[in-house]
């Protein structure tokens, strides 16, 4: 019999980030959008390339959210933006400080995929983040709070994001091998 793990804190018992307003702000402007039926809007954010951060949508949410924002950083708030508009609606951002390790244990994201997302860097963590984000947000929640550390933290935040990320998968993994043993067929590669 194993010991109980000791669970990680929260991501809302968890100090507060530097990202953490600017995701937080981006996500209850986003929330208004799905709530009035901005579709055109929505569907801007959606198709737009976040390496040109241009698109008036985007462009109107960057001025109220960051509007001292560079380059450089209005590109990783744009890629944050096009994921928080994806097509599952306002619901899915009403839980997005749930831990992004749990989300993905609970939607039995292979541990394979869960790696590549621990280690990838540059545009392999932008794909990563955008196709685990295209996953949980069909599923109906989509947990934000850790996704925006991990797009706008600075490199010590992005660290201590992944080992929290990290823990919370293999903590939520561990309690369910106790209650069944693990399946290859549980697991999905998506």
């Amino acid at each position: 019999m194993r010991p109980d793990p000791v669970p990680e804190p929260a991501p809302q018992d968890a100090p507060e980030r530097a990202s953490d307003g600017i995701t937080r702000r981006l996500a209850a402007a986003i929330r208004v959008l799905h709530k009035v039926e901005q579709r055109g809007d929505l569907a801007a954010l959606r198709r737009m390339d976040p390496a040109q951060p241009l698109a008036p949508a985007f462009q109107r949410l960057l001025v109220r959210i960051a509007p001292k924002a560079g380059l450089e950083r209005a590109k990783r708030i744009a890629l944050l933006a096009k994921i928080l508009a994806l097509p599952a609606g306002a619901a899915a951002l009403e839980n997005g400080r749930r831990p992004l390790g749990l989300a993905l244990a609970e939607e039995k994201i292979a541990e394979r995929r869960v790696q590549m997302l621990m280690t990838a860097r540059g545009e392999a963590l932008d794909d990563a983040i955008l196709r685990l984000a295209r996953r949980l947000a069909r599923r109906g929640s989509l947990p934000f709070v850790e996704i925006g550390q991990l797009l706008l933290g600075g490199e010590d935040e992005v660290e201590d994001t992944r080992y929290r990320i990290a823990r919370a998968y293999w903590t939520s993994r561990a309690a369910s091998e106790d209650v069944a043993p693990p399946s290859k067929t549980g697991e999905t590669e998506e």
